[in-house]
């Protein structure tokens, strides 16, 4: 399993528009340590994530039909 930090996560997030699969979000999920806290905004159907380096990342996640 393959960590990410701030810069690859923002390269990734940016070569896919902004919009992952559920599957990519629990990855980020389980492998980037320096995500600090994520909110959810049910309005806009956006996840806002924060880093401990002071990053912020907006990016919207779709199901793909299967479990991740």
């Amino acid at each position: 399993m393959m960590l990410l930090y701030s810069w690859e996560l923002e390269n990734y997030l940016s070569s896919k528009n902004n919009t992952i699969s559920n599957k990519e979000y629990k990855y980020i999920c389980d492998t980037c340590p320096q995500i600090d806290h994520i909110k959810y905004n049910a309005f806009d159907n956006r996840f806002d994530v924060w880093t401990k380096d002071g990053k912020h990342f907006e990016f919207q996640v779709y199901y793909d039909g299967e479990k991740g």
